[in-house]
């Protein structure tokens, strides 16, 4: 029995047990009765124990099968708490953002927008380290780290975000003779 089987056929026994029926189990997902009753059979033989005793005018759940379904809805509702808060966590970003990222950087870009962001985030906190040292992003818990120039060898994943010039000015008193532009 695959996974995605398995899972069907348990919530189709709690269905089963819930609505107290077959015909009535099969009328959530539009299925039929039959097929209900030939997904149920799979699964206690791949269980090798009997969840439902049944005869063509009662159902009745057995010792083995209340134990098993005490213990699968409280497995479902977590799963449904589980999978709601992601796809809440999906929709609204939260939580605590940790940044390391070099002073001109950080001066020229990304503080000008914190604002922004803190607008549009607003569950989302950051904490700012601005610095030029190496930083050891897993063993100091850094989320991101952002860092003009080349990535040394490193198991982690980069992303470009942009290209930056650089160029180097002074004025002309401050320069060597040999390196002045004559015009």
């Amino acid at each position: 029995m695959k996974v995605v089987d398995k899972f069907d056929a348990v919530r189709v026994f709690v269905r089963v047990v819930q609505s107290g029926s077959f015909s009535h189990a099969a009328r959530d997902p539009n299925v039929s009765q039959p097929t209900v009753s030939k997904q149920l059979a799979v699964f206690e033989a791949r269980l090798g124990t009997q969840l439902l005793a049944r005869n063509s005018r009662a159902l009745a759940v057995t010792p083995a099968g209340q134990d098993y379904y005490e213990a699968i809805v409280q497995i479902l509702q977590d799963l449904d708490f589980v999978e709601e808060r992601v796809l809440e966590g999906q929709s609204a970003p939260s939580g605590l953002v940790r940044v390391t990222l070099s002073p001109a950087f950080g001066r020229m870009f990304v503080i000008p927008r914190l604002s922004e962001f803190r607008r549009r985030f607003s569950d989302v906190a950051i904490e700012m380290e601005v610095s030029g040292r190496q930083v050891d992003l897993i063993e100091e818990g850094i989320d991101v780290a952002i860092r003009i120039g080349r990535l040394s060898d490193s198991a982690l994943v980069a992303q470009r975000i942009g290209d930056m010039r650089m160029i180097t000015l002074a004025p002309p008193a401050i320069l060597p003779n040999t390196a002045r532009r004559k015009r």
